[in-house]
């Protein structure tokens, strides 16, 4: 009991002192005023879509024109990260989007033109993304990574849930207008945040664009591939985290019709009563991973894609038996919850553990990349294979899928991977 007690209370001092970190603080405001801008755009500019030609598949290539720079960009975007100030290519981006977003005010009725300005804004982004993601490990301690992928993770989704949900009232308190005056707003006050960070304790080597640079920089190119592949602890797990994310894509694409047609439930009342029960589980999940990640981080991947596709079998099960009693599923998206963010928290956590902090800005702009890549044609399938042959078909697909990558996991969970240092690529 003596020592169950040490645990927890160093659990608590693990988010106590996260939490009291400025810097940390101030990106993690820095991106959930991103995302929950982000979210809400997207709204507002399916909205006018939508409602202008009154087609989904023009809806469609919003998601096309946003992906279209990731496979140029994302090649090079993580490189000049790591070479730069991370915290200057956060102010920089936060305010060229936030002027971004003002040129919707002169689209109006000509929708036709939300392509190319989000096709600019998705530009951008390539280079925030990365820089951010690779700040993390160098504001908080090696033992508080997984409460900061925690924090990040909560703020993701959770401003995520919030600007799609409230973006149409919104919309219909003060007009579609303003809603783009309130984004850019936003992200110039993601600017300033992004501005209080201190400066980037890694050295940079402006010299690497003196000379020759283009040369350089895909030498760096081939020279990170090498090192990601070489490093199997990094790649398995970054393998594993993506065909995982392409569960929950796919599951999130199904979600309004197992929310509508299977459970019965009010297509507006979804958020509430889906999100919110996956959400608490998500947190009770982080103080688990915190606890027992130490030594056992193989293990913990293998746990939660057995837990999550479990909790999916189970409600699969119940959904073609016409068993639906809320109390019920709500305890199943609580663990499904808590399943799904050990997943995600370790498989971050030992990728960052993993990758020198000097390079790790490529490195996240290349999983970025495998994520545009590997992630884009099954999400978009899975709405059309709902379609034709309903959602439990695509449930127990989901399920074989989690279980085999589990398996994966298993096998591989006692083998000693070399560690590969960057001088080795």
């Amino acid at each position: 009991m003596k020592n169950t007690g040490k645990n927890t209370l160093v659990n608590s001092n693990h988010f106590i002192e996260v939490l009291k970190n400025k810097d940390f603080l101030s990106l993690w405001l820095a991106q959930a005023l991103s995302v929950f801008c982000a979210q809400m755009l997207n709204f507002v500019l399916a909205y006018i879509i939508f409602d202008t030609t009154k087609s989904s598949f023009n809806v469609s290539l919003l998601f096309l024109f946003y992906l279209l720079p990731v496979p140029i960009l994302g090649l090079f975007a993580g490189i000049i990260v790591d070479h730069t100030s991370r915290r200057n290519i956060m102010v920089v981006t936060n305010f060229l989007q936030a002027l971004i977003v003002l040129l919707y005010l002169l689209i109006n009725t000509h929708w036709i033109f939300i392509y190319p300005v989000i096709f600019l804004y998705s530009i951008v982004d390539e280079f925030y993304y990365p820089a951010e993601a690779a700040m993390i490990p160098t504001l908080v301690k090696k033992e508080h990574l997984p409460i900061a992928n925690f924090l990040f993770t909560l703020a993701s989704y959770g401003t995520m849930v919030i600007g799609f949900s409230f973006a149409g009232e919104i919309i219909k308190l003060i007009g579609k207008n303003t809603t783009f005056v309130l984004a850019s707003a936003l992200l110039f006050a993601a600017t300033i945040a992004s501005l209080i960070i201190r400066k980037d304790k890694v050295e940079k080597k402006l010299s690497f664009f003196k000379e020759n640079p283009a040369a350089k920089m895909w030498s760096e190119v081939k020279g990170n591939y090498r090192f990601i592949f070489r490093n199997r602890m990094i790649h398995l797990t970054m393998l594993i985290l993506l065909l995982f994310q392409v569960s929950v894509g796919t599951l999130a694409i199904a979600a309004p019709e197992i929310g509508t047609t299977v459970l019965g439930f009010d297509f507006l009342d979804l958020g509430i009563k889906l999100i919110l029960p996956i959400f608490f589980g998500s947190v009770l999940g982080a103080f688990f991973v915190d606890r027992y990640m130490k030594g056992h981080r193989k293990v913990l991947i293998s746990f939660g894609m057995f837990g999550a596709g479990s909790v999916l079998l189970t409600m699969g099960f119940l959904g073609l038996k016409g068993i639906v009693y809320y109390p019920l599923i709500m305890f199943l998206l609580f663990i499904l919850g808590f399943m799904a963010i050990v997943v995600m928290i370790t498989g971050t956590t030992v990728v960052q553990e993993e990758t020198p902090v000097e390079i790790m800005g490529r490195v996240s702009g290349a999983y970025k990349l495998f994520q545009s890549i590997i992630i884009l044609a099954p999400t978009l399938m899975a709405g059309a294979v709902i379609d034709q042959v309903g959602v439990f078909p695509v449930i127990f697909g989901l399920v074989t899928m989690i279980f085999m990558i589990a398996f994966l996991g298993i096998l591989k969970r006692n083998h000693n991977f070399r560690k590969v240092e960057v001088k080795d690529v």
